[in-house]
């Protein structure tokens, strides 16, 4: 016998009422709209974020306005684990339960200067990589380890990182250069090693809180629109089947899905968003 679902029951396996959801970055270009998608499927976003400016309370009493949802916001360093646990601490002292965490926060090195060698991999800094590691993956693993335990308490919670198409292939070092012949733009080696380390880390997570029905993804987007360059813009859409770069708005659905009901049986999965270029 076959089972129909009516289009209340579809919009129930993706609603995130009374439900907290801890995202990292969240007051970031991508953190934004996962900050909103949250509220707009009835969730309780917990932002973490250093960001605290005038701009960011606007946008956090714009939300509140909105979808009136208690919207939590915490200018901590995810890389101070001492800082982290005393949240998740304060969490369990107020019986806030952590249905979900989106390791989010990230340093994303752009060539947007020309001339500039200090990208080359013969000259790149060690500083730096370490600088953009200790957010995109001491930070991951410190809130992964932290509100991880609690959901495991629980044993209820799904977690999803976010990585980048140039987590699953090399960058295609041609889109950055300019016209100058004398010089080349290339994408970081660092940032090719730290989406590659998270698709490692959901993968270890995966299977290490499966039996406490914590469940751990990935997503891996392609580049997202953001007023780029045009002939960046151009050379990076002929790699693209699409033809197109993605809209920051096409990823709601993918990290509804991850956080949600509606994937309950999805594991150690990294779901790339890409357009179809990783297929070429």
């Amino acid at each position: 016998m076959e089972v129909s679902l009516s289009n209340k029951d579809l919009f129930n396996i993706f609603d995130l009422s009374n439900k907290y959801y801890v995202i990292t970055g969240g007051l970031g270009f991508l953190g934004r709209k996962f900050t909103e998608t949250v509220c707009k499927y009835n969730g309780n976003p917990i932002i973490i974020d250093i960001k605290n400016n005038k701009d960011d309370n606007k946008f956090l009493k714009k939300l509140t306005n909105k979808y009136e949802k208690d919207i939590l916001h915490f200018a901590i360093d995810i890389t101070n684990e001492k800082e982290i646990l005393k949240l998740s601490n304060k969490f369990s002292k107020n019986k806030l339960s952590i249905a979900g965490l989106v390791n989010n926060a990230a340093i994303n090195p752009v060539s947007s200067k020309l001339n500039n060698k200090d990208f080359y991999l013969e000259n790149f800094s060690i500083n730096q990589l370490q600088k953009e590691f200790d957010i995109g993956i001491k930070g991951s693993l410190i809130c992964t380890k932290i509100f991880g335990n609690l959901m495991a308490k629980n044993k209820f919670g799904s977690i999803v990182n976010i990585s980048s198409d140039l987590g699953i292939i090399a960058p295609n070092h041609s889109i950055y250069n300019s016209s100058n012949k004398n010089y080349k733009n290339v994408k970081p080696v660092s940032y090719s090693i730290i989406k590659s380390g998270i698709i490692g880390l959901t993968k270890y997570t995966s299977t290490y809180w499966g039996k406490d029905n914590i469940r751990c993804n990935s997503i891996a987007p392609a580049g997202v629109f953001n007023k780029q360059n045009k002939k960046f813009v151009s050379k990076l859409e002929a790699l693209i089947p699409m033809n197109r770069m993605l809209n920051i708005d096409e990823l709601s659905g993918s990290l509804i899905f991850l956080l949600s009901n509606a994937s309950t049986y999805v594991n150690g999965h990294t779901l790339i968003i890409d357009g179809g270029r990783t297929i070429w």
